[in-house]
C-alpha cells in the first residue's frame, strides 16, 4: 500500500513544478533555492544548465546541508557563517 503524500512531499513537488514551469515559460531570469533538502538537487541542476540558477542559500550549518545539494556545484552560501553580520546589534 502506498504512503499518502505528507504535507512536506506536497509542498516540495509543488515547488519543483512552479519554479519548472516558470523556467520553461521564462516567467523568470534567475533563481535562488533557500534550502538544505537534498530534494531541490536535480531542480538546480536543471536550473544551472539553463543558465536560470544564482545561487543556493542553506539555511543549515555546512555539515547539514544535503550532500546532494553540494554536488550540483551550485554555489552555497551558509546563514550560520555569515550569522555575525545578520544579527541586530
Amino acid at each position: 500500500m502506498q504512503k499518502p503524500l505528507t504535507n512536506h512531499a506536497y509542498i516540495d513537488g509543488a515547488n519543483l513544478h512552479n519554479a519548472m514551469r516558470d523556467a520553461y515559460e521564462k516567467k523568470m531570469e534567475r533563481a535562488i533555492l533557500v534550502s538544505s533538502d537534498g530534494d531541490y538537487a536535480e531542480l538546480v541542476k536543471f536550473l544551472n544548465n539553463r543558465n536560470q540558477f544564482e545561487t543556493i542559500i542553506s539555511p543549515s550549518k555546512k555539515e547539514k546541508c544535503s550532500l546532494l545539494l553540494k554536488r550540483t556545484d551550485a554555489p552555497i552560501l551558509y546563514i550560520a557563517d555569515k550569522r555575525n553580520a545578520l544579527e541586530l546589534k
